[in-house]
């Protein structure tokens, strides 16, 4: 069974944008609190601190994710398994997660619950 050629061309397109989105967040970061671009939790927007702390760790971890995605989409292509954009679709999520819980844990450990640094 081969890979259609939509297929590759979704998979490629979504981990393309990726890489391009997270290079452009990773250079541009939200200069202010603000509700439409960043890291936007309740606790991230709380004060300009940990803001900047969340968007900047968040950057990191969604450039990485992009080019794990990019990796996921790779192997999916040479290895051609059943149903390779829904698996492509779960890596994402999953990288998605992975940002989230990874940034959250960061600032656990680096600001208390008023926002204070540690």
């Amino acid at each position: 069974m081969s890979m259609e050629w939509q297929e590759m061309i979704a998979i490629g397109s979504v981990s393309l944008l990726l890489v391009v989105l997270s290079w452009y967040y990773k250079t541009h970061p939200p200069k202010k609190i603000n509700e439409y671009y960043g890291y936007r939790t309740r606790r991230s927007m709380s004060n300009p601190e940990i803001w900047k702390a969340a968007n900047h760790h968040s950057a990191n971890r969604f450039w990485e994710m992009s080019w794990a995605l990019v990796v996921v989409g790779v192997i999916l292509m040479v290895f051609e398994p059943p149903y390779p954009v829904i698996i492509h679709c779960g890596a994402l999520l999953l990288g998605i997660l992975f940002a989230f819980l990874a940034t959250e844990n960061y600032l656990n450990k680096h600001f208390d619950k008023n926002g204070n640094p540690k």
